[in-house]
């Protein structure tokens, strides 16, 4: 079924305690995926009618979806990392895919340093595995979703 929404997905960035930055990242073990090749890919979901501005339903324009599809990557980013949006220092938007089916909503988010997060293999609420790794990790790597290695390359501009 399509999403009239669309779709957020989090590249959210830290740094290790060797001062590297990591990128959380989630490993889904769930059989409904529609691949069977399970990767590790970057938080993301469904925007869904809690994730606009109260007042729903609202008229759709590009300010209150671009605002729906902002709070939607917040709460799929906590919800399957775990990491509490208290650690969210800044979040921006920064592409709109057309996927041809929906929209792609892309956010780069930076957590603050220092913050404690949840340990690597921890699983979050929707059953997702945690882990953190540094983008070198994440461009030389096959088990990194394509899709999401190629959009941190198109982002960073680093291969």
């Amino acid at each position: 079924m399509q999403n009239k929404f669309g779709a957020s997905l989090v590249i959210a960035t830290t740094k290790n305690h060797r001062g590297e930055y990591v990128f959380p990242m989630v490993y889904s073990e769930k059989k409904e995926l529609a691949c069977r090749t399970m990767y590790w890919k970057f938080p993301a979901g469904k925007i869904e009618s809690i994730d606009f501005p109260a007042g729903f339903p609202v008229s759709f324009n590009e300010s209150t979806i671009k605002q729906a599809a902002m709070n939607a990557a917040i709460r799929e980013f906590c919800e399957e990392t775990s990491i509490s949006r208290e650690a969210i220092d800044e979040i921006q938007l920064v592409r709109a895919i057309d996927k041809r089916t929906h929209m792609l909503y892309a956010h780069l988010c930076t957590l603050h340093h220092g913050f404690t997060l949840p340990p690597a293999g921890r699983v979050g609420v929707t059953g997702d595995r945690l882990g953190y790794f540094t983008a070198n990790e994440i461009y030389r790597g096959d088990d990194f979703m394509p899709s999401h290695r190629s959009l941190l390359i198109s982002i960073t501009g680093k291969k």
